[in-house]
């Protein structure tokens, strides 16, 4: 037998090892590049989600809760206006996703209508959180500071 047959004969019992070996690794691959998408996907919707938080709350600082303040004597928002203010950022935020994207969070994030109320309103505290922690305070608009000025001080 010379070394060209012998190469053959090898070939021939390899093929079939050589052949799924190449199959599972283009199915891992497969699996790897449908991974990926769905995380891009899932992470562009969060951001979009974030987006719609963020412009309603901003949007609803900037008319509502400055009229309220503005008309009230003591400067302050009742519990009744909070909830009235919460009601009015949880519709804006559903208007700006729309229907079509409010049922693509619920199908991709699977949760049910009121997981879906209960993870907009929690987002929306959030950002109202962040908003407040950004102002600067009393004390340091008073002397013109920046609110990276006044925690630098």
């Amino acid at each position: 037998m010379d070394m060209g047959s012998f190469g053959l004969e090898i070939l021939k019992i390899l093929s079939p090892v050589l052949l799924a070996a190449l199959t599972a690794a283009t199915t891992k691959f497969a699996e790897l590049i449908r991974a990926r998408i769905q995380n891009e996907y899932l992470r562009g919707l969060l951001l979009r989600l974030d987006d719609a938080v963020l412009t309603a709350v901003k949007n609803l600082e900037q008319s509502t809760v400055e009229q309220i303040k503005v008309a009230s004597a003591d400067g302050k928002i009742t519990d009744a206006e909070k909830q009235q203010i919460r009601a009015a950022a949880l519709a804006a935020v559903k208007s700006n996703l729309g229907a079509k994207g409010r049922a693509e969070v619920v199908r991709i994030l699977g949760l049910a209508d009121e997981g879906m109320d209960g993870l907009l309103s929690s987002k929306i505290e959030a950002a109202v959180h962040d908003m407040r922690r950004s102002e600067p305070t009393p004390v340091a608009s008073a002397r013109g500071a920046t609110p990276v000025s006044a925690a630098a001080a």
